[in-house]
């Protein structure tokens, strides 16, 4: 079969057996190996090699293990913020139907390293996370809220819960979309599922730097509207006696939430460029060695 006419997603169709704990174990285990390799050879030529990767392991290891942290984090810390003068309760993770719906999607495939559910699973995760943040602004329009004439936004009641399983989830796309950076001609079906989060469809091209440089913009901007947040403690303490905080300006959390916007445009239409210039390329070594044109 032709790599034109792959059915979609069959970069994922050959699932592995090894458990999360294991993997972890073993990129400890070669790091460990490998630094023991450098310590005997650091006087020869090559032996900032093993160094290399030793760090390369080290550092795959502890991020598997992150994600497995994070997704334990979400269940323990609220997913929503308790605002008493609009009645609205703060929602644990462990009591958020959605919450493990998200953790279950990411972990559990994680877990196995099944390829085909990991994509399976991250769709429902992203879709998780997504309906979170909907019903979290649909709460605003409501007439509790409307009545108050306050100024919230939805990063007002988004909980820590909601972002640790946003991260989770991006550093296990990021993974995937690196881990599968090396087809020489991928197909569009199977890039622009990882531009949903900015930079990752470029990674997912073999671009991993230039992807990843879109990526860190793109979480700074987030950093920037949740800093723009009101804090909980500032709800509860205003809210002991009914009251909310003193209101102020939502200008900084408007322009940051544009800039994330124009940025992630930015990020598809380079993708779009960089794909279209990747098959062009694939098509012109194709005509150099003699074979078939592809349409």
């Amino acid at each position: 079969m032709s790599q034109r006419r792959r059915p979609l997603f069959s970069w994922v169709s050959q699932p592995t057996s090894a458990s999360l704990a294991s993997f972890v174990v073993a990129t400890l285990v070669l790091a460990g190996l490998f630094a023991i390799g450098f310590l005997l050879s650091r006087d020869q030529r090559n032996g900032s090699l093993f160094l290399v990767v030793a760090l390369i392991c080290l550092g795959v290891g502890v991020v598997f293990a992150a994600v497995a942290g994070l997704l334990a984090i979400c269940l323990l810390v609220p997913w929503s913020v308790v605002i008493r003068a609009a009645r609205a309760a703060e929602v644990p993770g462990w009591k958020n139907p959605v919450a493990w719906v998200a953790v279950l999607a990411i972990g559990v495939p994680l877990l196995t390293r099944n390829r085909p559910w990991m994509v399976r699973g991250l769709a429902v995760g992203g879709a998780a996370l997504a309906g979170w943040l909907v019903w979290v602004s649909l709460q605003l329009t409501g007439s509790t809220f409307g009545a108050l004439s306050f100024p919230f936004l939805p990063i007002d009641l988004l909980g820590v819960g909601w972002y640790a399983a946003l991260a989770a989830w991006v550093v296990v796309v990021d993974s995937m979309a690196t881990e599968m950076a090396d087809d020489p001609a991928p197909r569009a079906e199977d890039v622009w599922p990882f531009a949903v989060v900015p930079g990752l469809g470029i990674a997912r091209l073999g671009l991993v730097a230039r992807g990843r440089l879109w990526l860190i913009g793109a979480a700074l901007l987030l950093i920037l509207i949740q800093g723009d947040a009101y804090a909980p403690q500032q709800f509860a303490f205003f809210g002991g006696e009914g009251g909310l905080p003193e209101p102020r300006s939502r200008l900084p959390a408007a322009v940051a939430a544009a800039a994330l916007l124009l940025l992630h445009a930015a990020s598809l239409w380079d993708t779009r460029r960089m794909l279209g210039r990747l098959r062009r390329q694939a098509a012109k070594l194709q005509v150099l060695r003699g074979g078939p044109q592809e349409d």
